[in-house]
Parts: C-alpha cells; sequence; structure tokens
C-alpha cells in the first residue's frame, strides 16, 4: 500500500483514489508483488522487457479490471525506475571512458612537451569507501564531473619521441575548472624524473 500510495503521488486525484484503494484491499492478505527478470527474452531489446511483475492470489480480493489496471500501473512505474537507472548507468559509463576530445592539456617547456589526454585505464577508487563513491557518483551526476584517468607524456620535441609518461588515476575534473585544480604532482614529479633519468636536465 505504502509503494502504491507514494507512485501515485504525480496521478490525478480520481485515478489515485482508484489504485490506492487497490492496495488497501491487499494489505493485510498474503498477496505480495513479485519483480523478477524475463526468461522469455534472453537478449531483450529494451528495459522493459527484462523485468515482470507479478501479484499471485491477488484477483481474490480485486476485480478483473482493478487487478489488471493495478498490475499495469506498478509495470510502469517499475519500467520509468529501470528507464531512470539505465540513462544514469550510461552517463556514469560515459564520465569513466574517454570522451570523443581526449586531449586536456599541451604544454610547451623548451624542447619538451607536456600532454595531457583522457586515458582508457583502471581507477583504484576503493567501492567499499561509501563516503568517496558517493562524491564521486554526486559529482558526475549532478555536476557532470568526469573520472577518467589521465595519462601525462612527456614528448621530446627534437627527438620527436617520448620519453617518459604516467597516468593520474581517481581524478575527478568538473567543467572549466582550471588544470592545476586536477594535476596531479607527483605523477608529474615522476614523469619528468623519469624522462631526466634517460636524457638529462629537461630545459
Amino acid at each position: 500500500q505504502a509503494l502504491t500510495t507514494h507512485l501515485c503521488q504525480s496521478l490525478n486525484y480520481g485515478r489515485a483514489q482508484l489504485l490506492t484503494a487497490s492496495a488497501q484491499r491487499l494489505a493485510g492478505t498474503p498477496v505480495r508483488l513479485h519483480l523478477y527478470p524475463v526468461q522469455a527474452y534472453p537478449h531483450p531489446a529494451t528495459v522493459r522487457e527484462c523485468t515482470e511483475i507479478r501479484l499471485p492470489y491477488a484477483q481474490e480480493w480485486l476485480t478483473a479490471d482493478e487487478y489488471a489496471d493495478l498490475l499495469a500501473f506498478l509495470k510502469a512505474s517499475a519500467d520509468r525506475v529501470c528507464e531512470i537507472v539505465r540513462q544514469d548507468t550510461k552517463r556514469i559509463a560515459a564520465a569513466l571512458a574517454p570522451s570523443g576530445e581526449p586531449r586536456l592539456m599541451e604544454k610547451q617547456i623548451g624542447n619538451w612537451r607536456l600532454v595531457a589526454d583522457e586515458y582508457d585505464h583502471d581507477n583504484w577508487l576503493d567501492e567499499d569507501d561509501e563516503d568517496e563513491l558517493d562524491k564521486v557518483l554526486d559529482a558526475i551526476m549532478a555536476r557532470n564531473a568526469r573520472f577518467c584517468p589521465v595519462l601525462l607524456t612527456l614528448v621530446n620535441e627534437p627527438e620527436e619521441e617520448i620519453e617518459a609518461a604516467g597516468v593520474i588515476t581517481d581524478c575527478l575534473r568538473f567543467p572549466g575548472e582550471p588544470v592545476r585544480r586536477w594535476l596531479d604532482r607527483r605523477v608529474l614529479r615522476d614523469v619528468v624524473n623519469e624522462a631526466r633519468s634517460l636524457t638529462g636536465n629537461i630545459s
């Protein structure tokens, strides 16, 4: 009953009353809502084909029309929730992968060129750290942040060779913020030191 009442908030008063009344008649009965994957579609084309809802024994307390109306309403509500989850999942996945324009920074330092690109690499965010995970997800969903690893590359321009590279992981970046906000100085220092060890001083 509580679920139906909550889902009915966006409906007009008359329809909400009918559905709520049907749910109230099922309160205290053995009727339980069953939501499970559809077995008939091993490769469903849409989200709504993935799930099935049933209310076993509900017709003992509801008319056929009331039962069909309540079941259709619950199925439509579940489909909407599934679609929201699907869209959110796509947004999160897109924020973790390189975009169509991966170049984030390019800076000339004498004969050297420092380049930063979004990079297809694993992050090391601890899934058990709920606070940090919530922070990242909230940033992606509410502020359109990116959480894609960044590859730092140091190129020797005269030789046209990559002399050193390093990856910045767990890099949360917000639209329009300056490079200094997300650039990991430790990774940059390691890249520069690696290049120096191979070629001498960078100038």
